[in-house]
């Protein structure tokens, strides 16, 4: 019974913080992604990973390992954002190949 008590405790004590964490895990790097808008004239010195040349022309493996976006180097999270938009990967694994 008293380990009972104890465990419900510690959940009433922890659950609030449980979900505080959980907002800043998801909801906050949500609402950060959706509202960060990547100005893509301001991304220089990109590398590309994942090319095969078995998978011409479409190189869908491929990606942006790495860049720098606006003079400092991309986050995770731009990398992310960055990587969403395959035109413009495309367009990266072209000028890279060629």
């Amino acid at each position: 019974m008293i380990r009972f008590i104890f465990k419900a405790m510690y959940e009433y004590i922890t659950f609030p913080f449980r979900v505080l964490e959980y907002l800043i895990d998801n909801l906050i790097d949500l609402f950060i992604m959706e509202e960060y808008p990547i100005d893509f004239s301001l991304i220089s010195d990109v590398e590309i990973d994942g090319v095969d040349t078995r998978d011409y022309p479409d190189f869908c493996d491929a990606f942006i390992a790495r860049c720098e976006y606006m003079g400092r180097e991309a986050t995770d999270r731009e990398l992310d954002l960055i990587n969403e938009n395959s035109d413009f990967v495309y367009d990266q694994v072209i000028n890279y190949i060629y």
